[in-house]
């Protein structure tokens, strides 16, 4: 199964989501005390870089002269893309651009009548006393609930951010360094965007610093355990993982492992009783042969149809023990299989000129064409093939071979015109004893261990063999083997 989402990439994707969502939720529940909402924001850490902005533009107008402020206010207007202001207690403009300003901004910015001290005495607070301020890097050690406020007008529709200050000049006395913008969000009095995304760079590669290895390490052992699965499934039960992990993975690997170990012993185990067996019933089966021809040589004309009968029989039953000795020992050589250079072009003249007579073959294999395996299980397999073929599609049309170089391996295409396989038995084609036909006569084709041994020499060559239906009419038998050195030269 092809995997479309990595364990990986979900992984890291719900890492960065979290992260996303817990900023979220601290940039909108800024504090418990205050609650959600527009006076949050300004109470927030998000809202001391309002403070800061205020003080910064307090502390350079109070060195300079009063007609100097308007340039002042200017340059942090392109800084932070809002309009900035500076206003005394009575609601009278001291620099910036002309403004009118709504009612419920007035009233913020003369809501406190009593001077300094009602910035100096808060309930629940320590007094501390603010001070004229004439440099912009000193900073207030607390900030006062009631030292910002913000606001919203429909009327121009504008947001309004005040931050008190302290005035020396022209009048000792509080004032408000007030902004004025149409969308937050589109300034920097809240947000340095490049410091923002600069953060979360930081914060998202300490993260993958951290988490990067160990969820890459999960999933490289699943895809090995996939692997290694998947190669059990086709029957390569010598497959074996690595217990380098001491996890739930490392058990699940060494449980495979076990798992591989005994369908392998069952296999083995399977493969030798057949041959074993086999073997066994070569001596009686030739000893009934050697008793059938003496029988033969004195029987009467009135047994000789029963003596050919049985001969018959006795022959099919030799038939299906060889057959059962070549599908053992080619399970069992699988092992012991040592993969040298087979010259294919040669290999399947030889078996079309053993298996072909007056059938119609096109042969297709380039000069020279090398692949690794073993010279006799090739053979076997290729012959195994054709007959199969001349048995159920010769009459239908021409039988195709074509061998053709794909990257590092070589496809062999044994191709026909046949009726074909019924497609729920595609997937069970290559099984011991399985047949499409119900019928197990010699007629129809046999006991059905012809592609069982196709399969089993194939593997023991390091090859794939694939079975299917051609789209038009016919069977394909596809056999792909790894190419040798010698094809290239």
């Amino acid at each position: 199964m092809k995997v479309r989402f990595p364990l990986f990439a979900q992984t890291l994707g719900l890492l960065s989501l979290n992260l996303v969502l817990l900023l979220a939720l601290r940039i909108i529940f800024f504090d418990q005390q205050n609650g959600p909402g527009w006076e949050a924001l300004l109470y927030s850490p998000v809202g001391e870089r309002v403070q800061a902005i205020a003080w910064a533009i307090h502390g350079q107008t109070q060195m300079r002269p009063i007609d100097e402020w308007g340039n002042v206010l200017k340059e942090f207007d392109k800084i932070y893309g809002a309009k900035f202001s500076i206003f005394d207690a009575a609601g009278h403009e001291l620099a910036g651009e002309p403004i009118k300003l709504p009612a419920n901004v007035l009233a913020a910015v003369q809501r406190n009548p009593r001077g300094r001290h009602d910035l100096d005495h808060v309930p629940g607070n320590k007094q501390i006393s603010l001070v004229p301020v004439h440099s912009s890097s000193v900073r207030p050690l607390l900030h006062r609930p009631h030292s910002r406020f913000l606001l919203h007008t429909e009327h121009p529709d504008c947001f309004w951010v005040g931050v008190r200050i302290h005035l020396s000049q022209p009048v000792e006395g509080p004032g408000t360094v007030l902004s004025c913008s149409a969308n937050l969000w589109q300034t920097g009095l809240f947000l340095d965007f490049g410091l923002l995304i600069g953060s979360i760079a930081a914060v998202l590669g300490l993260c993958l610093i951290i988490w990067g290895p160990f969820v890459y390490r999960i999933t490289r052992s699943l895809a090995e355990l996939t692997a290694a699965t998947e190669k059990i499934a086709e029957g390569k039960f010598d497959t074996r993982l690595k217990a380098n992990r001491w996890d739930e993975i490392g058990s699940l690997g060494e449980a495979v492992n076990i798992m591989a170990d005994r369908l392998n012993g069952f296999v083995v185990g399977q493969k030798r009783f057949l041959g074993d067996t086999a073997h066994e019933l070569c001596s009686p089966i030739a000893r009934l042969q050697v008793a059938l021809e003496l029988l033969e040589s004195n029987g009467s004309a009135r047994q000789e149809a029963t003596i050919k009968d049985i001969r018959q029989e006795v022959e099919e039953m030799s038939s299906l023990i060889n057959e059962l000795l070549a599908f053992s020992k080619a399970g069992l050589k699988s092992k012991e299989v040592k993969l040298v250079c087979v010259n294919l072009e040669h290999l399947l003249n030889e078996a079309v000129a053993k298996t072909f007579t007056d059938q119609n073959v096109k042969l297709e294999v380039p000069h020279g064409l090398c692949v690794a395996g073993d010279e006799l299980l090739l053979t076997r397999a290729v012959t195994n093939v054709l007959r199969n073929s001349v048995r159920y599609a010769s009459e239908f049309g021409p039988i195709n071979i074509k061998a053709v170089p794909d990257g590092k391996d070589v496809l062999l295409t044994i191709t026909d015109c046949g009726p074909g396989v019924p497609a729920e038995a595609l997937k069970l084609l290559g099984e011991p004893f399985y047949r499409p036909e119900p019928s197990r006569s010699r007629n129809s084709g046999g006991v059905g261990l012809g592609l069982a041994i196709v399969k089993t020499c194939i593997e023991a060559c390091d090859g794939i063999l694939k079975v299917s239906n051609r789209d038009q009419k016919g069977l394909s038998v596809e056999i792909r083997l790894k190419a040798d050195r010698a094809s290239a030269q």
